[in-house]
């Protein structure tokens, strides 16, 4: 699907952009990437998606492989969610319930070669926009998938980590607004 953010408020994306490196941004990998979350999207609602990208199915059947092991129950997929207090948004890839941890864990889905560090940014903002809208996020985490079909390599977030995630969220978050407002 087409990116939409017809809220008015900046996303999550928008609010941390200035600070990645944009440079491995190409736009295979972002086609890659939507490609991978859309059909995630219609795998967990039961829905049909056409595999038309067969230098892309290593991806999915990556990601396929990591949600048939670990998932147990979907809650929410690819929602919009504001938050209404700090006034941002974000489109959340799945909160869902896993068979190895407990709590409701906000997971992202990835396609990139190697992990990021602003990917646990990313999880708090995303959690946080869960808890304001009535979901009960108790962790996050970043689910990247693999070319070769291997199955998704887990990286868990420690809730502990939150509150120095919020003030580093809030920071972009009031850059975001001085310079865009």
């Amino acid at each position: 699907m087409p990116y939409e953010n017809n809220t008015g408020l900046p996303s999550v994306t928008q609010v941390i952009n200035p600070w990645l490196p944009t440079q491995f941004f190409t736009d295979e990998a972002r086609d890659r990437g939507t490609y991978v979350h859309d059909w995630a999207e219609a795998y967990l609602n039961g829905a049909w998606f056409p595999l038309n990208h067969p230098e892309w199915q290593g991806y999915v059947d990556s990601l396929k492989a990591w949600i048939d092991h670990n998932v147990v129950e979907t809650v929410l997929v690819e929602k919009r969610l504001i938050h209404p207090g700090l006034n941002y948004c974000g489109k959340m890839d799945l909160f869902a319930t896993v068979v190895f941890k407990s709590g409701l864990a906000q997971l992202d889905w990835k396609t990139s070669q190697a992990p990021a560090d602003w990917w646990e940014l990313q999880s708090w903002a995303y959690a946080e926009l869960g808890h304001v809208n009535g979901y009960k996020v108790k962790w996050g985490a970043s689910v990247r998938a693999h070319s070769d079909g291997s199955i998704a390599t887990f990286t868990p977030y420690d809730p502990k980590r939150w509150p120095k995630m919020k003030n580093i969220f809030i920071s972009h978050l009031n850059c975001w607004n001085f310079h865009n407002k």
